[in-house]
């Protein structure tokens, strides 16, 4: 699915990819507490999730499930979405993640040259200049997407036009930025934090080390 996408890319075919973790199903089912990141979970935030995951599947709007998430809880996930009517069509949560540990996400960032890029996500996004010529970035204040969503919402359809690639790292509220986003002349795709590692090294979850890792032997 990974050179699927990248092919995509290359073409301009539009779609859509959101991702759901373990912090997004917590979020969705009711939890208290907060995710990985220390965001707590809301249940304003929780309603729109719920509704994105109730809408009849486009071809196009691709709907990934995180292993991890299955492993943790796949019993009330199941059961949630069986009681719910939810039938997606899932793929893997991980693809540009595991993309990145393997060393090939030069081929996703070559998929973007000629494309207008859009990045929405924290402020130490902007040292991904190096790897993608995006038009502009929309920072997120960390931890405060959901709180200051409209905000960024608003942002980004200023700047994004038809054709462009918005690639999004705003966390469990990312996912509402793609639904409203998506329409059928753009590309929208959920990132996670995948790029943290590529700025600066920054490390934020236990899989970035070994990136880091393996960046360091390739470039000896």
């Amino acid at each position: 699915m990974y050179d699927k996408m990248c092919q995509w890319l290359i073409e301009g075919w539009p779609f859509a990819f959101s991702r759901f973790g373990d912090g997004e199903w917590s979020c969705v089912l009711g939890e208290m507490g907060a995710n990985a990141d220390g965001v707590e979970y809301s249940p304003s935030l929780a309603r729109r999730l719920r509704d994105i995951l109730k809408q009849p599947q486009e071809t196009s709007y691709l709907f990934g499930m995180q292993n991890k998430a299955q492993r943790d809880m796949g019993p009330r996930i199941n059961r949630w979405m069986a009681e719910n009517n939810v039938t997606k069509q899932w793929i893997d949560a991980d693809i540009f993640h595991d993309a990145s540990e393997r060393v090939l996400l030069k081929e996703f960032f070559d998929s973007l040259c000629d494309r207008r890029v859009i990045v929405v996500g924290p402020y130490w996004l902007i040292h991904m200049k190096r790897f993608i010529n995006y038009a502009h970035h929309i920072i997120v204040p960390q931890g405060q997407a959901w709180r200051t969503y409209f905000d960024i919402l608003d942002a980004t359809e200023n700047v994004t036009g038809k054709d462009d690639v918005v690639l999004v790292s705003a966390g469990m509220a990312g996912k509402v930025l793609v639904d409203d986003l998506w329409e059928n002349d753009s590309t929208i795709l959920d990132m996670g934090s995948v790029f943290d590692v590529y700025c600066g090294g920054r490390c934020t979850r236990r899989y970035h080390h070994k990136v880091l890792a393996k960046l360091a032997r390739r470039d000896k």
